[in-house]
């Protein structure tokens, strides 16, 4: 798909992720684009928004999308736009973090459906708390399973038991971590 118009990409200061966009932008139907710098020695984050999964998916196998880091210093997050909405509308910390206005370095002006940011830090505060609700009320579920096989006395139970909660809280960390890295 053609998004190349108005793509304004010179923030980047990287002759090679420039060059690697343009020809994304020719490939696929990108949504939008976020560009966070690094500030001081952290990495750079490149958000795109793209409008399919397998778009995503296929992107995420090209060497220059797993290099990018290792090369250049920046994080590219690939996000298909039902994706990327459900993150914003659930309350996640990275959209708000990183999808910010002063980020956009694109917007496809023939796509309707764009992520808006507005910056009410108050609705995000009440999103973000239903988020973390969300987290304990699974984690404290989990735990009080645990409690119950800890009456029983079931040892092999109980260590199952605390293996779904700490694999649980892992990997909720994990996601927070690989999507909320603050730069």
């Amino acid at each position: 798909m053609k998004t190349l118009e108005h793509l304004s990409i010179s923030k980047l200061g990287n002759e090679f992720l420039e060059d690697a966009i343009k020809q994304l932008s020719q490939d696929y139907t990108v949504i939008q684009m976020f560009y966070n710098k690094s500030v001081h020695s952290q990495d750079s984050h490149l958000i795109i928004h793209l409008e399919h999964q397998k778009d995503v998916d296929e992107l995420k196998q090209k060497h220059w999308i797993k290099n990018a880091h290792t090369e250049h210093k920046v994080h590219i997050h690939l996000f298909y736009n039902t994706q990327l909405h459900q993150k914003f509308s659930s309350g996640h910390p990275y959209v708000e973090c990183y999808c910010k206005p002063s980020a956009l370095i694109y917007q496809n002006e023939k796509y309707e459906n764009h992520l808006l940011i507005n910056g009410n830090w108050k609705k995000f505060n009440k999103k973000f708390k239903n988020y973390k609700e969300r987290f304990y009320h699974d984690h404290n579920l989990l735990l009080s399973q645990t409690r119950e096989f800890i009456i029983d006395d079931s040892s092999v139970s109980v260590f199952l038991s605390y293996e779904k909660v700490i694999r649980y809280d892992l990997e909720y960390l994990e996601n927070l971590y690989s999507h909320s890295l603050k730069s």
